[in-house]
């Protein structure tokens, strides 16, 4: 499953983490409280995600690949907010790949 890429003028520059997409309690206690969209992975710890044109509150583009490894290409927006330009659900690594990739380098 791939979201389309959407196109936006942007001062920074895309980048592209891989890692699972969960939904993270965000803002306890405050009028904001709910889950949010993150990537999380071994190397960059968790990024706040956001798709343009998405309610942040619904999360609806992203709702598909909760729970899934993905690949995803976007730009740093305000508050450390990774915005999301495509994501790609990828095939979870499995350890051996991962011990592997370590032992090369």
């Amino acid at each position: 499953m791939n979201i389309p890429p959407i196109t936006h003028k942007s001062e920074s520059a895309n980048t592209t983490f891989e890692g699972y997409l969960l939904f993270l309690p965000f803002a306890e206690g405050s009028k904001s409280e709910g889950l949010r969209p993150f990537l999380v992975n071994a190397s960059n710890g968790t990024q706040m995600l956001y798709r343009a044109g998405d309610n942040p509150f619904e999360n609806f583009f992203l709702r598909p690949f909760r729970g899934k490894y993905c690949r995803i290409t976007g730009h740093m927006g305000e508050g450390a907010m990774l915005l999301v330009d495509s994501l790609m659900e990828l095939k979870e690594p499995s350890m051996t790949s991962i011990e592997d990739e370590n032992q090369a380098s």
